[in-house]
């Protein structure tokens, strides 16, 4: 008998939408139906952000659009987990008197409790204490609750322990913990044997991966501690995890995200270039380019310095797509550090970025600082920074053209059922015709047009490469 047809709304990050997933796995196996549609649930769940005051709008806004049907229908259950759920607590209860649960970050495992205990009492339950985390490790990954069953994210660690002054990540998932080697290793064997060719390793900080795994490593941020031993000196290190997860027979594509300048070490790099699954991807955020708004924002290295990494990382993988996330408007920002931005935009040529607009965290050290530059001045820098970087995408685009690449097709293109879209090595969209049935495979694509946003193509001769199919999602885990 079904506990209940659960629906989730996500918000936010890549680690959200592998949260949400395991939250669904978890659910289903204490016996909760998966529910298609927000109109056919009993339960209704948003996982949410709170990186950026926006992302909280939304939420508000589509947790106020159900008020009317929690009045209408007594057994609806209404809960909020995530980030921001971890920063509101009870005060969303307050807030939204028709709320049913509220759970943190650290007691994911609990939400099955907590439907439970709130549909028996009728009463809100709130569970956001920093406790040891209860996770879900060990929740069943099902390939249908995947977007793409193929590809499939793997936590490899949580929480950060960079205390930059913007950012809320730190209060929200807590401190670092990275999940053991085997353990990770493992994980990825299980999604291969269930017809995964694809994985991203994910963690807030990945590239510090390893540090409470490792006695020689610093309790704290290289630039703060200042220690002796470096991320290639510790026991282990995301060098190490890559190298064994490269080593999984079956996988044909390794990710990994989120990175930070000050932990990529020339021996990731080295890992990076040598594997035979990892892809030429590095998602390395900037945030800004002047080095006195970087001091500002305690990022702990200089401009100067994130080029010479840009140059090095380039040099051993020199098909490297570089991505980066760059903040606009950060408190005491001037038209001169703006300058110092589009410098480094115009000299590490990203082949993507993503760009933000400075907004206030509760919490974090720039809390505290005013934030002086007006929201219509913000406004207009991002639209300087995003003219610039649309460029720079597009000439990076078009330098593809006449040339052949693997894509790894994932199905229809969004825009036009009759194509196939997939994704390169280094992550760019490739969009060609097709059958249906090259779903899942690798495909030779000769690349005849681009976009700042999409590469165009024709399959090249039969257009298949050799390498797994993934099995059907239905035959590894039967409804």
């Amino acid at each position: 008998m079904s506990l209940g047809r659960v629906y989730i709304e996500t918000f936010g990050c890549q680690m959200n939408v592998l949260e949400t997933e395991l939250v669904l796995g978890d659910l289903r196996r204490r016996g909760f139906e998966v529910s298609p549609s927000e109109q056919a649930a009993d339960v209704i769940l948003f996982n949410t952000c709170s990186i950026r005051e926006n992302a909280e709008n939304r939420v508000y806004g589509t947790l106020g659009q159900l008020k009317g049907r929690a009045e209408r229908d007594p057994n609806l259950v209404i809960g909020v987990f995530g980030c921001m759920a971890q920063k509101e607590g009870r005060d969303l209860v307050r807030r939204m008197p028709h709320i049913d649960l509220v759970c943190g970050t650290h007691r994911y495992g609990l939400l099955g409790d907590l439907i439970r205990d709130t549909r028996a009492t009728r009463k809100p339950r709130v569970a956001v204490e920093e406790a040891e985390d209860v996770d879900l490790d060990d929740a069943p990954r099902f390939n249908e609750l995947r977007p793409v069953p193929f590809v499939a994210f793997v936590q490899a660690m949580r929480g950060c322990d960079c205390r930059c002054t913007f950012c809320v990540v730190p209060y929200t998932k807590g401190t670092e913990r990275s999940r053991p080697i085997p353990e990770v290793v493992e994980e990825v064997r299980r999604l291969v044997d269930q017809g995964v060719v694809e994985v991203t390793l994910l963690g807030q900080n990945i590239t510090s991966y390893g540090k409470n795994l490792s006695p020689s490593a610093p309790s704290q941020p290289l630039w703060d501690s200042r220690p002796e031993a470096s991320p290639e000196e510790w026991e282990v290190n995301l060098a190490d995890l890559l190298a064994a997860v490269d080593a999984v027979p079956g996988l044909r594509r390794t990710r990994f995200l989120t990175g930070h300048p000050a932990f990529v070490t020339d021996r990731l790099l080295r890992v990076m270039a040598e594997g035979r699954t990892i892809c030429p991807f590095l998602h390395m955020p900037a945030q800004s380019g002047s080095n006195r708004i970087l001091k500002r924002m305690k990022r702990g290295y200089t401009k100067e310095e994130y080029l010479e990494q840009v140059a090095k990382a380039r040099e051993l993988i020199p098909d490297l797509a570089l991505a980066g996330d760059f903040i606009v408007g950060f408190p005491g920002e001037t038209e001169a550090d703006l300058s110092e931005t589009l410098d480094l935009l115009e000299r590490t040529r990203h082949s993507m970025a993503f760009l933000f607009k400075y907004s206030q965290r509760p919490k974090t050290p720039a809390e505290r600082l005013p934030d002086d530059v007006p929201d219509e001045e913000k406004k207009r820098r991002h639209a300087v920074l995003s003219e610039a970087q649309h460029r720079i995408t597009l000439a990076d685009h078009r330098s593809w053209i006449g040339r052949t690449t693997e894509v790894l097709v994932e199905g229809p293109s969004p825009k036009n059922a009759a194509r196939l879209f997939g994704r390169t090595r280094g992550g760019l969209q490739v969009v060609f015709e097709g059958p249906d049935s090259f779903r899942g495979r690798f495909i030779e694509v000769a690349i005849a047009g681009a976009t700042n946003l999409t590469l165009y193509g024709e399959r090249v001769g039969a257009g298949c490469l050799p390498g797994p199919v993934p099995t059907p999602a239905t035959a590894a885990f039967p409804a």
